[in-house]
């Protein structure tokens, strides 16, 4: 005979914490207490938008949310953080960007070249005060470069959110953050780093994005044709389970290639972009949206079409940038600039 059924019985003063410790009294509640702000968002539904992505027009950044930024090395993911940290401080917005492999002089070095439309001369350096001037309180940064303590990391992005208030924080990169001495250690620091993040996003009522790598491609194609997805994250398959939204960017190098060996770029060759983004999850509607982008050169800005008309990223009282100026025939000339 097969041994006998053990009856499990909770009795009811053992309800209160039988496995945590903890009374779920104040967790449990009435779905009608939370009438009042149901009909708050029915009858202002302008309030749960959120805020457009310069560069995915139809995607909206959303507070309490965390979006990863994932790519290959090169494919332009910091450059596409700065851009999108400049037009949230042109809606007034404050920022914090945390980038642990580039100095943050350099970085700051890159927004005033996207702001300005192009790289400053040297007797220019007036256009940097202005620069500071208009984002003194709004813009905030890591100072240092290199690996950091993932702790460290968590607590620097929470004291932006918090105590600095920032509506953005912008974490570049991922790889920089984790540790461990086996693939195990690594998979679960990075489940631990995601989870903490969304939670700070989640309290602190602000958007964090998360830069990560891609895994080597197993195809030779480096072009648009196949393009990457969430699952080719590289490291714990928690990166992309746990965010809010997951951006995949592909940098055409099969376009770059055609017009080395053919020696010559025309409008036709143009009209393939230049990137691709696929936002390939989005918590809160679902779609996945595929946003072609091009390159303008000497701004570093990704633009919408090949015109490569600019964005006002700072003032245009202060810039100075003629936004309706197309920039094609500059990427078409072969004495320009490489890409990135």
């Amino acid at each position: 005979m097969g041994a006998a059924t053990q009856n499990f019985e909770i009795k009811p003063e053992e309800v209160q914490g039988f496995w945590s410790g903890r009374n779920p009294f104040p967790d449990v509640i009435l779905a009608a207490s939370l009438q009042s702000d149901i009909m708050e968002q029915v009858e202002h539904p302008e309030l749960d938008v959120g805020e457009p992505c310069p560069i995915i027009p139809k995607f909206r950044f959303r507070k309490g949310e965390l979006t990863i930024w994932a790519g290959g090395n090169g494919d332009g993911k910091s450059a596409m953080m700065s851009q999108i940290a400049l037009s949230m401080m042109m809606r007034g917005d404050s920022i914090c960007m945390l980038s642990f492999e580039m100095d943050p002089k350099e970085t700051i070095m890159q927004m005033i070249r996207m702001a300005y439309g192009r790289g400053l001369y040297s007797n220019e350096s007036d256009k940097v005060s202005k620069f500071f001037d208009w984002c003194e309180r709004k813009f905030w940064i890591y100072r240092n470069r290199g690996a950091i303590d993932p702790a460290y990391a968590l607590d620097a992005v929470a004291f932006a959110a918090e105590r600095r208030k920032c509506s953005h924080v912008f974490v570049d990169n991922l790889m920089m953050l984790t540790g461990g001495n086996n693939s195990d250690q690594l998979y679960q620091t990075q489940r631990h780093i995601v989870e903490q993040l969304k939670r700070i996003a989640v309290d602190c009522q602000t958007h964090i994005h998360v830069v990560a790598h891609l895994r080597k491609p197993s195809s030779s194609s480096q072009g648009l044709k196949s393009p990457p997805g969430r699952y080719e994250i590289s490291g714990s398959s928690d990166i992309s389970n746990l965010a809010d939204n997951v951006a995949v960017v592909t940098r055409n190098r099969d376009k770059e290639n055609e017009a080395t060996r053919l020696q010559t770029k025309n409008a036709g060759w143009d009209k393939e972009a230049d990137t691709l983004i696929k936002l390939d999850k989005q918590r809160k509607t679902g779609e996945v949206v595929w946003q072609r982008l091009w390159y303008e050169k000497k701004s570093g800005q990704f633009c919408l079409s090949p015109e490569r008309r600019l964005m006002e990223l700072m003032p245009q009282s202060l810039s100075g940038i003629d936004l309706s100026k197309s920039h094609q025939a500059e990427a078409l000339s072969p004495e320009g600039p490489g890409w990135i």
